[in-house]
């Protein structure tokens, strides 16, 4: 004698709100109703199919659905999709505490019922996180060109003086009064967004590097907080957002849902400042394979010889510029000689 499986489940709203509940579920989810059984017809209410199984809605007034924990949770294929969604019909959403495998996020519907949109993670994006939190204590190395990122005093003064060069191009967009960092490191440029902003709040999904770089700078006016920023949703807005060697990391099918949030989280008039890396062999360690063109998942390696896979996407400074304009920010995008693609970007007002 053994449950087979989940055949349905139900939920209520009141007697008066039938028709709102169907343009909700059908219009707003896309969810396809199917008749009810005649003998249950008078009962009000409606069904619903998802995949092989059925919702049915029915009617109960008298309930506080806001006050229960009680819900039904959706899968998914592309989550960042139904955020967006989610935000252009104007419902409010909260972050779910993170469960390992998944990725999610709820709401509650008009009648106050708990609803929850989960998608199984990308194993690649896991493997992604896992190597910055195992890279964190030896991170520097690669910025600061040491150990396996050595490659001679003249090809490493060339990689310093065109970092330079990008440095004093972020100092041009000062001074602001709130900036956010969006995966923030170890504190690399954390520090230099400290010369043009009054207070950083610095994001990033490793704990670890988030302790390197409060110890680091120990300064009072940056707040850190540990976040995926594939989960991320912005909290207020900001005069500039920065990000460093973060954008090549995020996957082509997560683009769009990553800059409409980091336009939303800017102000009007608001600064936007990109770091990110050209293509060049002597950019990563000696041991790495040649990043090859037609991948956007590569294999890394750190000290200890353990391997990750993580994504890097290269973008060319016409198409990235197109791209952001799409999102109200007008953009001057350089590039140095050999390592670094930078843009200065601006909200529309």
């Amino acid at each position: 004698m053994t449950i087979i499986r989940l055949n349905h489940v139900q939920i209520t709203v009141p007697k008066d709100a039938v028709d709102q509940a169907r343009a909700f579920y059908c219009d707003v989810l896309g969810l396809t109703e199917i008749e009810k059984p005649e003998a249950l017809q008078g009962r009000g209410g409606f069904w619903l199919t998802v995949g092989d199984s059925q919702v049915h809605v029915g009617i109960e007034n008298g309930v506080d659905r806001s006050a229960t924990k009680a819900h039904v949770a959706y899968e998914v294929d592309n989550l960042d999709v139904w955020r967006k969604r989610m935000t252009e019909q104007g419902v409010d959403m909260d972050t779910s505490v993170p469960i390992p495998g998944y990725d999610r996020f709820e709401i509650r519907d008009p009648f106050g019922n708990r609803v929850e949109f989960i998608q199984p993670s990308d194993p690649s994006l896991q493997d992604q996180i896992a190597y910055y939190r195992a890279r964190a204590g030896e991170y520097d190395e690669w910025f600061y060109r040491l150990g396996r990122y050595d490659y001679g005093q003249a090809i490493n003064q060339q990689w310093f003086d065109e970092a330079e060069t990008v440095m004093q191009a972020l100092h041009t967009l000062g001074p602001v009064d709130t900036a956010l960092e969006l995966a923030s490191g170890t504190g690399i440029w954390t520090e230099q967004l400290l010369k043009v902003a009054q207070h950083i709040t610095a994001l990033d999904a490793s704990p670890e590097v988030l302790e390197i770089n409060r110890k680091k700078l120990d300064s009072d006016r940056v707040t850190y907080q540990q976040a995926d920023l594939f989960q991320w949703q912005p909290e207020g807005t900001y005069d500039l957002i920065l990000f460093g060697f973060w954008l090549s990391h995020v996957p082509p099918e997560k683009l769009d849902a990553f800059f409409t949030k980091v336009a939303s989280a800017l102000n009007p008039g608001g600064k936007l400042f990109i770091i990110d890396s050209l293509r060049a062999q002597s950019s990563t360690a000696h041991d790495h394979t040649p990043y090859q063109q037609e991948s956007i998942q590569h294999t890394r390696k750190l000290n200890d010889g353990r391997e990750f896979t993580i994504y890097k996407v290269f973008y060319e400074p016409q198409t990235l510029r197109q791209q952001l304009s799409a999102y109200s920010i007008t953009a001057d995008v350089r590039t140095t000689e050999n390592y670094f693609l930078y843009v200065l970007g601006e909200k529309s007002i």
